[in-house]
């Protein structure tokens, strides 16, 4: 029925509306599960070339190489951090839609926040050498917020300028403090987006720009960070001069 006439919706409306939400479902279930799979393969590798050396160590064929070991081992982590990201990501979409999104603020230092994840994702990018990350941020800044949460935005933020900078660069992150505010701004140089789709990208969940669907990713990590800052009653900004532009995201909280 059409709430707004209280005409029943002909059959082939109501079928053809059932059909796109399977049809969605299938899309969905169909990312997440080749999601999960990707990072399945350098991990078995990962895990199967550690044994063999380890193997030949104890056969005295060959010196256990630490160093590589390490690396092996830096990258199997890096694995199952994006695989942990992805299901977190789910189950937050899931609350959502049931209802249960809640935030728990307290004082914390968004400065600190900030400067982990820009160390964390250096590390995680080191190896390829592609990408470069670039902080001014100042000592501290204190905020009123739900750690947790702002911590999972913060990474979005940088993740996203990375994976959507394919061919490396450096990606500039700035933390300023304004009378009311603090603003985070990570500005790469990647895909960037058309302008039309700067106001529909992180509006709904699972939506992306038409070429972000080359990417990794379901595209739940924006809406997200919209939704916490907006509990937060802040807001998430996009900026891109077009495609091959880069993109600008902008975190904007109330001090």
């Amino acid at each position: 029925m059409d709430p707004t006439s209280g005409v029943p919706e002909p059959a082939s409306d109501l079928a053809e509306a059932i059909r796109r939400v399977e049809q969605e479902k299938e899309e969905f279930l169909s990312i997440v599960a080749h999601e999960l799979k990707t990072p399945l393969t350098p991990l078995k590798s990962m895990a199967q070339l550690i044994r063999l050396r380890l193997a030949r160590a104890r056969r005295g064929e060959r010196e256990l190489d630490l160093d590589s070991l390490e690396r092996n081992l830096a990258t199997i982590e890096r694995q199952v951090d994006r695989m942990d990201r992805l299901v977190t990501d789910v189950l937050e979409v899931s609350r959502i839609r049931r209802g249960r999104f809640e935030l728990t603020p307290a004082p914390m230092d968004l400065a600190g926040v900030v400067r982990e994840a820009v160390q964390r994702w250096s590390e995680a990018v080191a190896e390829e050498g592609r990408h470069r990350l670039e902080l001014d941020a100042p000592a501290t800044l204190t905020v009123t917020a739900d750690q947790q949460r702002i911590e999972q935005v913060v990474g979005n933020l940088i993740g996203n300028a990375i994976k959507y900078s394919p061919h490396g660069g450096t990606v500039h992150v700035r933390l300023e403090e304004r009378p009311q505010e603090a603003v985070l701004t990570v500005a790469d140089g990647g895909i960037g987006l058309a302008e039309d789709e700067l106001a529909q990208i992180g509006r709904e969940p699972f939506a992306r720009g038409r070429r972000a669907h080359g990417f990794a990713g379901i595209g739940v990590g924006l809406y997200l960070s919209r939704l916490v800052a907006e509990g937060h009653g802040g807001r998430v900004e996009l900026e891109s001069e077009g495609e091959d532009k880069g993109t600008t995201a902008r975190l904007i909280l109330p001090r």
